[in-house]
């Protein structure tokens, strides 16, 4: 057990890395949280400091959950050990704690997470439906969001049939956290000033 818990905590500093702050900080000279939407993930990143800040940013957030998913999967021969441990990475990226617990919104530590735990049909069908959804508004966020309900919808039936009931839990849980973190996203969706794909902000 002591070792299932230091591998969560571990999974917890892993996702808390956050490569935008470090480039922003040591390769750009910019902070940011001071910049931009202020959050500190893959779309800021990419606003502020550019495409490739951006999709450094995107690989890396995705990497950390995925990637501490499969490493728990093959110590531990647990799938919900995998599902924890994206999830502690998950919360470490959200919710660094020497970032005064101040993060991303977590969407990409949330995709590498999905891309080990979901059926990979349904992966394709959220990931189609979501993308649909950035294309035709031309707004990350809304694509961001249906991915998130999508995934909430899907965790809410697995629970309700008990299957891999403890790990969707988690994924219910990402999802209420994803989807509050977007709530200033939401307004401005409801309000028709969101952000559009190209626009960039210094």
């Amino acid at each position: 057990m002591i070792y299932k818990i230091l591998f969560l905590l571990l999974s917890y500093l892993i996702g808390s890395i956050s490569p935008s702050y470090f480039l922003g900080k040591y390769i750009y000279k910019t902070d940011l949280r001071e910049h931009g939407s202020g959050n500190l993930g893959t779309t800021n990143s990419m606003r502020v400091l550019g495409k490739k800040a951006g999709i450094i940013t995107l690989v890396f957030d995705i990497s950390k959950a995925l990637v501490m998913a499969i490493i728990a999967a093959n110590i531990f021969n647990d799938f919900n050990m995998a599902g924890y441990s994206g999830f502690f990475a998950f919360l470490g990226h959200v919710y660094p704690f020497y970032l005064k617990f101040k993060g991303g919104k977590g969407v990409a530590t949330f995709i590498g997470l999905a891309l080990y735990i979901f059926p990979v049909k349904i992966v394709i069908i959220f990931a189609i439906i979501a993308l649909l959804m950035l294309f035709i508004s031309k707004t990350v966020s809304l694509g961001s969001i249906t991915a998130m309900m999508l995934s909430l919808g899907y965790s809410i039936y697995r629970i309700i049939y008990n299957i891999d009931r403890n790990v969707y839990i988690c994924v219910l849980i990402i999802c209420i956290i994803g989807i509050y973190k977007h709530r200033g996203n939401i307004k401005r969706l409801i309000n028709g000033n969101e952000r559009k794909i190209g626009e960039r902000n210094i």
